[in-house]
């Protein structure tokens, strides 16, 4: 039964395709179906701007000054603390750079639709393919390293087996990418261990 996630891959990136052939780029940015499109892309966003300043060093930069603040306690282990809450202030700026440059995309689409209801250009309908398909691989993309990472931090060895089972989603999970950038972070690492309740372990990064 493994090959029904290929199934749904392909179902999903053949949806993406022909919805970005019917409404054009116009349509797919402001059509009803369009929240699902904004929802990926700002996750994904805002997940890029996150990884950038966690490459950068910001956020190891502001997790000092935090611990700081925090103090030492005996009820949980502040240089994690500090370094979660220094990732939560820049993924919430990585959300806002999301939303902003979303605004102004969807606000000047607006400005170029002449008629209502008008059929979309062929320049349209190319257009309207790459980004369709652009955002669904990216965020395909980012959840199969998110859970690389788990996979690597020890958790969801069941999930890991299953995708490695589909030829093309095993295949996109091992060549993926972004699977170095996003272990890199640590942040599959912090999110397993913490909803699991493994202070220990989070205690020996650096």
């Amino acid at each position: 039964m493994y090959w029904l996630l290929d199934v749904a891959i392909v179902a999903l990136f053949v949806l993406v395709f022909f919805e970005g052939l019917k409404k054009g780029i116009f349509g797919m940015l402001l059509g009803v179906g369009a929240f699902f499109l904004r929802f990926i892309y700002t996750i994904v966003v805002a997940a890029v701007v996150l990884m950038i300043f966690q490459l950068t060093g910001l956020v190891d930069a502001l997790t000092v000054p935090i611990a700081k603040a925090l103090g030492e306690s005996s009820l949980y282990p502040t240089p994690i603390v500090a370094n979660v809450l220094a990732a939560a202030i820049f993924l919430i700026i990585g959300l806002t750079f999301a939303i902003i440059s979303l605004f102004f995309i969807v606000k000047g689409i607006r400005k170029h639709i002449i008629l209502k209801g008008k059929r979309p250009f062929v320049v349209s309908r190319i257009l309207g393919i790459i980004i369709g398909e652009a955002v669904y691989c990216a965020f395909l993309l980012f959840i199969f390293a998110f859970i690389h990472g788990v996979v690597k931090a020890g958790g969801l060895p069941a999930t890991d087996e299953v995708i490695r089972a589909c030829p093309i989603s095993g295949f996109i999970y091992k060549i993926n990418p972004l699977n170095d950038i996003v272990e890199g972070t640590n942040i599959p690492f912090y999110v397993f261990n913490i909803l699991t309740g493994n202070f220990n372990e989070l205690a020996f990064v650096g």
